[in-house]
């Protein structure tokens, strides 16, 4: 574990959380769970020698998760997933703190879809990281990168980056020749989705929540109103036969969503996800949402990737930069046949062509809807690595 005894500083938990606190460690079920385990061991089916080869040799690391919606949290809990699965020596690093690190440290960045001009102003808050005197060797996981020239410009033989399609890693090796790079899937297309299926209760883990300072009165209200705003939203829909997922962002390819019931799940929210609870929680509520539908159509990444590991036929869309284009062809058609890349003016004969299909599978899991139920599973994460700062 990265040493921090040095540099935390004291926390005041305010009256409210204290005495809340108090009132549920007195709950009866609570205390049964208090005394016994549901947690299954986290396991990921990453299998990167060289990713996981950078990290071992890290030793000691803070790792920073992607900030952004809801796919991104989706990536965040993957990348918590594995990290956790191989038992790394890590911190999440918080940027409010900026006096941690004031001596020589290792840092790896989430992976996603940041290192694009589009996203500039964001990206050179985390260039400003790299360029720390203090930085000692630096990973970044696997992610996307297109018309971000600066970026390279800090890029040295400290840095370890992984590219998710071919695309990336050859902008990349064109830009910069002293960073190693490599090619990996992204984050979420090995991961262990059932783990998150899982109805959590870990009696050490709530030991350790009942008697440490955490913000939880905090994340309580964010996942209020993400669960909130995802039951509205279904309340909406009639027939979850097909499900319409577009993006209504910089980077959507198409103008006008060729449904009426047209959803953009992935901006349901947006945080910095350095709170792994909470990444968990907020992964289940949109698994939950995209396992009700039988067909997805999206031109989402994330919720491709997600449909397609829950078993539904999935009809994907390219976004802006032809970044869903070429993950498909570097990762997805290989990995799952129910996905499939085509263009927007094609989806009603795909549609035609997949029929009364019916899914198989679906993401069947418990959404906490009160406090009580929140804690029993937010707190048996074992969230020892940081808490949520930013909406």
């Amino acid at each position: 574990m990265v040493k921090e005894s040095a540099y935390k500083k004291p926390q005041k938990l305010p009256f409210i959380q204290k005495v809340i606190k108090k009132y549920l460690a007195q709950n009866k079920n609570i205390k049964n769970c208090l005394k016994s385990s549901n947690l299954t061991k986290y396991t990921t089916g990453q299998n990167n020698p060289e990713m996981d080869n950078a990290l071992k040799h890290l030793g000691e690391f803070y790792f920073l998760p992607n900030f952004g919606n809801l796919g991104d949290g989706f990536i965040a809990a993957c990348a918590y997933q594995y990290l956790e699965a191989r038992q790394y020596p890590y911190q999440v690093y918080q940027r409010s703190t900026s006096w941690l690190y004031q001596q020589p440290f290792n840092f790896v960045y989430g992976g996603g879809g940041l290192w694009i001009n589009l996203y500039q102003k964001a990206y050179r808050n985390i260039i400003n990281i790299f360029k720390s005197p203090h930085l000692k060797k630096c990973v970044i996981l696997p992610s996307s990168f297109n018309n971000c020239d600066d970026l390279f410009e800090v890029l040295d033989e400290r840095f370890t980056v992984f590219c998710r399609e071919e695309n990336s890693y050859k902008y990349c090796k064109s830009m910069n020749s002293k960073a190693n790079f490599y090619l990996a899937d992204d984050l979420a297309v090995n991961c262990d989705i059932n783990m998150f299926r899982q109805d959590l209760s870990d009696p050490g883990a709530l030991n350790d929540f009942f008697y440490n300072n955490n913000n939880f009165l905090y994340v309580y209200n964010a996942y209020k109103k993400l669960l909130k705003k995802s039951q509205n939203e279904l309340s909406k829909i009639k027939d979850f036969k097909v499900g319409y997922f577009f993006r209504q962002d910089k980077e959507r390819l198409i103008v006008n969503n060729p449904a009426q019931s047209g959803i953009d799940l992935s901006a349901f929210c947006s945080h910095q996800w350095t709170d792994s609870g909470f990444a968990f929680l907020a992964t289940r509520i949109f698994l939950d949402f995209i396992g009700r539908f039988d067909i997805i159509v999206t031109d989402r990444l994330h919720i491709a990737i997600a449909a397609a590991k829950l078993g539904k036929k999935v009809l994907a869309l390219d976004n802006s930069y032809g970044k869903i284009a070429a993950i498909y062809k570097h990762s997805l058609q290989n990995k799952f046949e129910n996905i499939k890349l085509i263009d927007p003016e094609n989806i009603e004969s795909e549609l035609a062509n997949i029929g009364d299909f019916v899914s198989k599978k679906s993401f069947c899991c418990t959404l906490p809807q009160n406090l009580k139920d929140f804690i029993t599973s937010y707190g048996s994460v074992r969230n020892k690595h940081g808490y949520e700062k930013l909406t």
